[in-house]
Protein backbone atom coordinates (compact mmCIF):
# COMPACT_ATOMS: atom_id res chain seq x y z
CA UNK A 1 0.00 0.00 0.00
CA UNK A 2 1.37 3.30 -1.08
CA UNK A 3 1.07 6.38 1.46
CA UNK A 4 -0.40 9.33 0.12
CA UNK A 5 1.86 12.32 -0.66
CA UNK A 6 0.71 15.50 1.15
CA UNK A 7 1.40 18.82 -1.03
CA UNK A 8 1.92 21.61 0.30
CA UNK A 9 -0.75 24.40 0.11
CA UNK A 10 1.04 27.29 -1.74
CA UNK A 11 2.04 30.72 0.01
CA UNK A 12 -0.26 33.76 -0.90
CA UNK A 13 1.51 36.54 -1.07
CA UNK A 14 1.38 38.64 2.29
CA UNK A 15 -0.63 41.59 0.74
CA UNK A 16 -2.90 39.45 -1.80
CA UNK A 17 -6.58 39.39 -0.84
CA UNK A 18 -8.07 36.59 0.55
CA UNK A 19 -10.62 34.58 -1.73
CA UNK A 20 -14.20 34.82 -1.48
CA UNK A 21 -17.27 33.32 -3.25
CA UNK A 22 -20.95 34.26 -3.55
CA UNK A 23 -22.14 32.42 -0.04
CA UNK A 24 -19.18 34.80 1.44
CA UNK A 25 -19.54 38.12 0.17
CA UNK A 26 -23.28 37.67 0.49
CA UNK A 27 -23.13 36.89 4.53
CA UNK A 28 -20.26 39.51 4.99
CA UNK A 29 -22.31 42.22 3.30
CA UNK A 30 -25.67 40.95 5.40
CA UNK A 31 -23.41 40.94 8.34
CA UNK A 32 -22.23 44.71 7.11
CA UNK A 33 -25.81 45.72 7.21
CA UNK A 34 -27.36 44.07 10.33
CA UNK A 35 -29.50 41.26 9.16
CA UNK A 36 -27.17 38.64 8.59
CA UNK A 37 -28.78 34.91 10.00
CA UNK A 38 -26.83 32.63 12.41
CA UNK A 39 -25.34 30.11 10.16
CA UNK A 40 -24.29 33.93 7.42
CA UNK A 41 -22.82 35.55 10.84
CA UNK A 42 -20.77 32.31 11.41
CA UNK A 43 -19.70 32.36 7.79
CA UNK A 44 -18.72 35.76 7.26
CA UNK A 45 -16.88 35.90 10.41
CA UNK A 46 -15.23 32.44 9.82
CA UNK A 47 -14.11 33.48 6.48
CA UNK A 48 -12.52 37.11 8.30
CA UNK A 49 -10.70 35.08 10.79
CA UNK A 50 -9.21 32.04 8.57
CA UNK A 51 -8.95 33.73 5.35
CA UNK A 52 -8.67 37.87 5.60
CA UNK A 53 -6.14 38.16 8.12
CA UNK A 54 -4.41 34.87 7.35
CA UNK A 55 -4.34 33.71 11.11
CA UNK A 56 -3.52 30.07 10.68
CA UNK A 57 -1.50 30.42 8.20
CA UNK A 58 2.68 30.48 8.26
CA UNK A 59 3.52 33.75 8.87
CA UNK A 60 7.09 33.69 7.53
CA UNK A 61 8.01 35.19 4.33
CA UNK A 62 11.96 36.20 3.24
CA UNK A 63 10.62 39.50 2.62
CA UNK A 64 10.84 41.15 6.08
CA UNK A 65 8.02 43.89 4.84
CA UNK A 66 6.07 40.68 4.25
CA UNK A 67 6.38 39.52 7.00
CA UNK A 68 5.70 42.60 8.95
CA UNK A 69 2.35 42.96 6.86
CA UNK A 70 1.78 39.40 7.18
CA UNK A 71 1.86 39.42 11.18
CA UNK A 72 -0.60 42.85 10.83
CA UNK A 73 -2.85 41.00 9.12
CA UNK A 74 -2.46 37.98 11.73
CA UNK A 75 -3.21 40.38 14.35
CA UNK A 76 -6.29 41.28 13.62
CA UNK A 77 -7.48 37.76 13.38
CA UNK A 78 -5.93 37.10 17.08
CA UNK A 79 -7.89 40.25 18.53
CA UNK A 80 -11.72 39.04 16.97
CA UNK A 81 -10.61 35.77 18.38
CA UNK A 82 -9.85 36.85 21.70
CA UNK A 83 -12.97 39.18 22.22
CA UNK A 84 -15.07 36.31 21.19
CA UNK A 85 -13.03 34.22 23.91
CA UNK A 86 -13.41 36.82 26.63
CA UNK A 87 -15.02 35.91 29.90
CA UNK A 88 -17.68 38.43 30.15
CA UNK A 89 -18.22 38.45 33.68
CA UNK A 90 -14.76 39.03 34.75
CA UNK A 91 -14.96 42.08 31.87
CA UNK A 92 -17.71 43.47 33.82
CA UNK A 93 -15.95 43.46 37.09
CA UNK A 94 -12.60 45.34 35.42
CA UNK A 95 -15.55 47.72 34.20
CA UNK A 96 -17.40 48.44 37.01
CA UNK A 97 -14.03 48.45 39.52
CA UNK A 98 -12.24 50.84 37.48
Amino acid sequence: MSEAKLKPKPQRGARDPANFGMAVATAVQAMAQGNADPEQQKLALRWIVEQASGMYEFQYYVDPREEAFSLGRCFVGQQIVGVTKVKLSELMRKQNAG
